[in-house]
Order: structure tokens, then C-alpha cells, then sequence
């Protein structure tokens, strides 16, 4: 009985562990890849609007990301604005520390399952089924949040910055730079991209059972 309880547990585990890094991994994705940043700032005129953008937005992202503290001497960003940079640093240090903790437990889980159950590559396939299932389901209630990203928007940012610091005027920097368009847009590609993951891995399990049931 315990060992039966403690095998769904691992089960349970690597499935809520992946599918934590797959949404979180397409997101770093987004948010290390320099590309997309010039080409959605481009797309939404933030050229237009902000003198230097596209070097203003390195030196953000590199703040962001820890590679530099130049931002914060800007003077084209007020004190407020760098107060909520520091946040988003600090939040965006947290959601690394869930991805890597995540990443740990779904390697520990995985190498019980391999020690404890004899059926691990059973097991296996129904982890990728579950895992794939659960990242759709997931993507399609977050894709409806999407449909009222104004109100989700402003829920996440009551829910994890202090009131009133994450909101500027309409000429500030940070608007100009990366208008509202742009965080919706950047949402609805995280949630795309990890769709189409568990897709793939709903089908890679279907491929796997078929094999392992087909070949003798």
C-alpha cells in the first residue's frame, strides 16, 4: 500500500514538475531571446516613440536578466520605473528558483520511479500522456484568460507587486516602450508555444505505446 502510494506520489510529482518547466522554459525562451524583443518593438512602434529603443531595451533585458545594472543610472527612466524593474528582477529570480527546484524533484521522482517500480516504462508513457493533457488543459484555460488579458493583467500585478507601484503615466518610459499590445502578445506565444509541447507529447506517448504494443 505505501509503495503503491509513494509510486502515484513520483507520478504525480513529475507531471506537476514538467509541466511547470515547460511553461516556465517557453517563457525564458522569449525573455532571453533578443530577436523577438527588436522585432515586437518594431512591430508596436516603440521606435517611433522612444529615442534609442532598441539599446534601451538591451540594457532592461540585461538588468532583468542580471548581466548588468546600467538601467538603473538611466535618466530616461524616473524612480518610479526603477523601483518596479527592481520587482520584476526580484519576481523573475523567484520563477528561476521554481523552474530549477522543479527541475531537481522531476530528476529525483525520475530516478525512483527507474529504482522502484518495475513497470517504469509503462509508467513512462503514461507520465508523457498525463504530462501533455494537463499542459493543454492548462494552455486553454490560460488562452481564455487571455481573451480578458486587461483584467489578468491587472490581477497579476496586484497579486505580486506592492499597490500602486506598478502603475505609470502614460508618457513614462516603460509605457512607450513596451506597450500594453506587447505583454499580451508575449503571454499569448508563451502559452502557444507550450501548447504545442504538450501536444507533442501527447503524441510521442501514443507512438510509444504503439511501438512497444506492435513490436514483438
Amino acid at each position: 500500500m505505501k509503495r503503491g502510494f509513494f509510486l502515484i506520489f513520483c507520478t504525480y510529482a513529475i507531471v506537476i514538475s514538467i509541466l511547470i518547466c515547460i511553461f516556465i522554459g517557453n517563457f525564458s525562451y522569449l525573455f532571453t531571446n533578443e530577436d523577438y524583443f527588436v522585432k515586437q518593438l518594431e512591430k508596436h512602434g516603440s521606435f517611433d516613440r522612444v529615442e534609442y529603443a532598441e539599446g534601451t531595451n538591451k540594457v532592461v533585458i540585461d538588468y532583468l536578466q542580471g548581466k548588468s545594472d546600467v538601467v538603473l543610472s538611466l535618466d530616461s527612466f524616473n524612480e518610479r520605473e526603477k523601483s518596479h524593474l527592481v520587482d520584476v528582477k526580484v519576481l523573475i529570480e523567484h520563477v528561476y528558483t521554481v523552474f530549477y527546484s522543479s527541475l531537481v524533484i522531476l530528476l529525483v521522482c525520475l530516478l525512483l520511479l527507474l529504482r522502484f517500480d518495475s513497470q517504469f516504462y509503462s509508467t513512462l508513457k503514461s507520465i508523457l500522456l498525463y504530462t501533455g493533457l494537463s499542459v493543454i488543459g492548462l494552455g486553454l484555460l490560460l488562452g481564455l484568460f487571455s481573451l480578458v488579458f486587461s483584467s489578468t493583467f491587472s490581477v497579476f500585478h496586484q497579486v505580486f507587486f506592492k499597490s500602486g507601484t506598478w502603475l505609470f503615466n502614460p508618457t513614462d518610459t516603460l509605457i512607450l516602450l513596451y506597450p500594453f499590445v506587447f505583454f499580451k502578445e508575449f503571454f499569448v506565444r508563451i502559452v502557444w508555444d507550450s501548447v504545442l509541447v504538450g501536444i507533442f507529447f501527447v503524441l510521442f506517448s501514443f507512438v510509444l505505446r504503439y511501438f512497444t504494443t506492435n513490436v514483438k
